[in-house]
């Protein structure tokens, strides 16, 4: 009875001490995403731009949440300054990040698409574009938008309408893409 009241009592301080340790870490754990988040904000309220740059910098070299944020706000600042293709080259790191799951990365697509379009290559918006997830309906309205949108540039005319029609016969896209882009294809075709 003894060696089971001592067995006890050890397996007992390792589940206390291992209690304890989850506790430290997860309170260590939320100072650091505090800290972060408060260097976040100081950073976004800096009238500097190469401060704000500098301290982005610092934050996307940590790995979580706010890394993501100060990359994706380093990107803009660059779309900003009409550095195109260093924010591309940005974005295509950014997307081939195996944490990130493929919700962050359709949305990262569409907006980086949506960024550069016009501005790089159109052959650069398709290979952002093979980032979104199909199986998402909620970007799918935004994914064939700004397809439209290439083709269009490109006169493609089989293509536009097919895309057209696609965008227009789908039920799940928001009506405020079907008008865009219906006064688009009106324009175009009347002009």
């Amino acid at each position: 009875i003894k060696d089971n009241f001592k067995n006890i009592i050890i397996f007992i301080f390792i589940l206390l001490l291992f209690f304890i340790g989850q506790q430290v870490y997860s309170f260590f754990n939320n100072q650091k995403i505090l800290k972060l988040s408060i260097l976040y904000e100081e950073a976004k309220n800096t009238n500097s731009e190469n401060q704000f740059l500098k301290d982005m910098k610092n934050i996307s070299e940590d790995k979580g949440f706010y890394s993501y944020m100060a990359k994706l706000e380093i990107i803009n600042s660059k779309v900003k300054n009409k550095n195109y293709n260093e924010s591309y080259e940005d974005y295509v790191i950014l997307l081939n990040d195996s944490n990130l799951n493929n919700l962050y990365k359709t949305s990262i697509s569409i907006n980086a698409s949506y960024n550069l379009l016009n501005q790089i290559d159109n052959t650069k918006i398709l290979n952002l574009l093979s980032y979104v997830d199909q199986d998402i309906d909620s970007f799918a309205g935004y994914y064939l938008e700004i397809l439209y949108l290439l083709y269009n540039s490109e006169n493609d005319k089989k293509n536009i309408q097919i895309t057209y029609d696609q965008i227009m016969n789908n039920e799940n896209i928001h009506p405020s893409i079907k008008n865009r882009v219906k006064k688009i294809n009106d324009f175009e075709k009347y002009k």
